[in-house]
Parts: C-alpha cells; structure tokens; sequence
C-alpha cells in the first residue's frame, strides 16, 4: 500500500490537484485515508458510484500526472 500522505494534504500542491480532480471529496475524505492511496481509491469509489477496480483507475492515473 503506498502512503501518500504529503500529496495528500491539502494545503501541498499536490493535494490541491487531487481536490480539484476528486471534487466530490471533503477534506474530512482526504483526512480519513491518512494517505492511503488505496483508502482513497474507497472514498472515490464510494462518492462517484463506480466500481472499486475504476477508482483505482482513477487514483492512479490522478497520480501519475
């Protein structure tokens, strides 16, 4: 599982972009997977209704920009 805490974070750049790309999530999502990338692949799956196998999809391509 990879920790992902610093792009996590909201207050980073990184995090910023993720809150834009996520936009369904709140900052009480963000702080909730403690920056667990497959933790947040949950709260995209949960929020957007799409599968878990497309929100991994999702995260990892958010993260590779």
């Amino acid at each position: 599982m990879a920790r992902v805490s610093r792009i996590l974070d909201p207050q980073k750049s990184g995090g910023q972009k993720l809150r834009s790309t996520f936009d369904k999530l709140t900052p009480e999502d963000f702080a909730s997977v403690a920056g667990n990338k497959d933790g947040l692949a949950d709260k995209v799956a949960e929020k957007y209704g799409i599968s878990k196998e497309e929100a991994t999809k999702q995260v990892n391509e958010a993260f590779s920009k």
